[in-house]
């Protein structure tokens, strides 16, 4: 990377990992220790998210990360040069026209160059990006660079591919939890003897020995008969059955819901009725908590006390100014936020898109207000001091949204126990994990 490059990657990251830290609540990094530092690293991430899937390591990491994207990204002169900038490359598939495939040379032999520096690169094994919560067919691509390059050096260098696995609890909210786990290595030099006798044959046996094992390691809803069924069961017992029996475990959430996938699969399979019995169950009580316009995202196991509400809506109330302050401030950045999301059709690029705006636009508003502020102050102290306020007291609001949403919440519980009692014990029962999940 040249100086120029290397200088806005820096600048860059710098503020992409204080976006990417604030946009979620937790961000947990599970298994890290397999990442070798001494040797050649090729990521192999799922891809759900757009952008941020690629923000989540690079917050991770302190070396710089090549990422290879789909080639139609740089079609557009000024976003290709952007994207050359934060290290992205282009690499080329068939959709692209079976005439580009043949720059791929070009770019596969970069990344020989880039490996054998040592330097990481990430490319995403899928091909492209899906908003579902399962793994797609894992493409040929990363055998492809890894294989030759090691050959072309003798089987020496040994190119290790990590393939990652990323969760997200809600992947358009803010202030939601994300985990990022880290997977058992694939050592190209292992196919070393199968690539010469047969690349080919080396290619498809090191993609799926790849698939086989993030299939393994992710959470990954493959009846798409009962997709949604699948979620809301997740949505409606997963943090019940965390606080219970994995109180103290950082990455709790992520293994009771890949838990609670695997012992639906095996009642779909084995116990098809008990299956169907349990799937209906939260079926219903999705049905009732929506009728009664409340969340299944919400508690419902666990509903605050009138006292514990009180205590919360007084902080809410003494830390009000901050949030107006705050909200006052990235009114404009909010507004745009707001408008695009109603524009744009496809949902999964909400969280990217609210990424790029917290990452370009928000600085750009801050620092317009900042320079008004101190052309009327004939001062700039105040100025400065007033555009480093705006990221914490920005975070205060998130946090107070989200409490408030949180107290409405109970508040609409509490209003719905009082009117509907039998009803609400009969959403308890139906949501009551101990008699399926253990067994």
């Amino acid at each position: 990377m040249n100086p120029v490059h290397k200088s806005i990657y820096d600048f860059i990251r710098f503020f992409a990992r204080i976006v990417i830290r604030n946009n979620f609540d937790k961000i947990v990094y599970i298994n890290d220790e397999v990442v070798p530092d001494d040797l050649p690293v090729i990521f192999a991430p799922n891809h759900r998210n757009a952008v941020v899937d690629g923000l989540l390591l690079t917050n991770f990491f302190s070396k710089e990360i090549v990422f290879l994207a789909r080639a139609d990204f740089f079609r557009n002169i000024i976003l290709r040069n952007i994207l050359k900038s934060l290290c992205v490359a282009p690499v080329y598939r068939n959709r692209d026209g079976r005439k580009n495939l043949s720059k791929n040379v070009d770019v596969f032999d970069a990344c020989g160059k880039i490996l054998f520096e040592k330097q990481p690169i990430c490319i995403f094994p899928e091909g492209m990006h899906s908003p579902k919560q399962s793994l797609l067919p894992i493409q040929k691509g990363i055998p492809r660079i890894a294989l030759p390059v090691e050959d072309n050096n003798n089987f020496s260098l040994n190119i290790t591919v990590i393939p990652v696995v990323i969760y997200y609890t809600d992947m358009h909210a803010l202030l939601s939890d994300c985990y990022v786990k880290f997977c058992k290595p694939v050592r190209a030099v292992d196919y070393k003897d199968l690539y010469l006798e047969n690349p080919n044959f080396a290619f498809n046996n090191m993609r799926h020995d790849m698939e086989q094992i993030m299939q393994s390691e992710m959470i990954n809803v493959t009846n798409d008969e009962y997709y949604d069924d699948y979620l809301h069961c997740i949505e409606l017992c997963a943090r019940d059955i965390v606080a219970e029996t994995l109180p103290d475990c950082e990455d709790g959430l992520f293994t009771v819901t890949k838990h609670i996938v695997e012992k639906l699969d095996y009642l779909f399979t084995n116990e098809n009725e008990r299956f169907k019995t349990v799937i209906n169950r939260y079926k219903e009580a999705y049905n009732l908590l929506s009728k009664a316009k409340i969340s299944s995202k919400c508690d419902i196991r666990n509903v605050k006390s009138d006292s514990s509400i009180s205590l919360i809506n007084l902080s809410l109330l003494l830390t009000l100014p901050f949030a107006l302050y705050a909200a006052i401030n990235c009114i404009f950045p909010i507004a745009i936020d707001k408008i695009l999301n109603k524009v744009i059709k496809d949902k999964q690029f909400i969280s990217s898109l609210r990424i790029v705006i917290a990452l370009f636009v928000l600085p750009l508003f801050v620092i317009i207000q900042a320079v008004i502020l101190g052309l009327c102050l004939h001062n700039w102290w105040i100025p400065i001091l007033y555009a480093l306020s705006i990221i914490p007291t920005f975070r205060v609001f998130e946090y107070w949204r989200k409490n408030l949403f949180d107290i409405v919440s109970n508040i609409r519980i509490k209003r719905f126990i009082r009117k509907h009692r039998g009803t609400w014990e009969r959403i308890q029962e139906l949501i009551d994990w101990h008699d399926w999940f253990q067994k």
